[in-house]
């Protein structure tokens, strides 16, 4: 029964995580929230254990955000870009032959008044080919890919007032990040 009951919640999330993000390509859906960014990405990281474990793969979360600082975000969009993030990073780890790999999620409060969140791994790091147009639109480096992910995720961070960014010197794995301006 527990089981089945944790199939229906995460039905239900991807549900609206896709119903959220399709209001979001149309221009609709707005609804943003102060939202606790390492709340949510323990809920990702809850939500993708199976699949991470499966495949065999560690995820740290390192909370560097003091307590009660928030984004004013759209809580599924934040979502998306997370769930996006920690997949690339899960799928670049399984192509590159490893048997086991390492995920860490980091924030921290930037001086500029924005929290910044890190995706960082320990799969082959980015392809020199794909680093001036990783962000850009039906580019990937997967052989099954759409190219699609990034370039969404690079559009739902820049609505939010943030930026969404790639470490391309970062040695042993790939990093990406995003910033997100704290809310008032």
């Amino acid at each position: 029964i527990e089981i089945l009951e944790r199939i229906e919640e995460q039905a239900h999330r991807a549900s609206q995580i896709i119903q959220h993000l399709r209001n979001f390509l149309s221009k609709g859906g707005d609804h943003k929230e102060p939202l606790d960014l390492d709340q949510v990405i323990a809920g990702i990281i809850d939500f993708l254990r199976p699949e991470l474990t499966n495949g065999q793969v560690n995820i740290e979360h390192h909370r560097g955000v003091p307590q009660g600082c928030k984004v004013m975000a759209n809580k599924v969009q934040i979502e998306q870009v997370l769930v996006n993030l920690v997949l690339n990073s899960l799928e670049a780890i399984k192509d590159s032959g490893k048997t086991t790999g390492h995920i860490v999620v980091h924030t921290r409060l930037l001086p500029n008044e924005a929290i910044e969140t890190t995706v960082t791994d320990n799969g082959p790091g980015i392809d020199t080919d794909m680093t001036g147009r990783m962000f850009n639109p039906f580019q990937t480096s997967k052989s099954e890919g759409m190219g699609m992910g990034l370039s969404i995720s690079r559009s739902i961070i820049e609505a939010h007032g943030g930026k969404l960014w790639a470490d391309v010197q970062h040695r042993n794995g790939a990093l990406i990040g995003f910033n997100l301006p704290l809310s008032e």
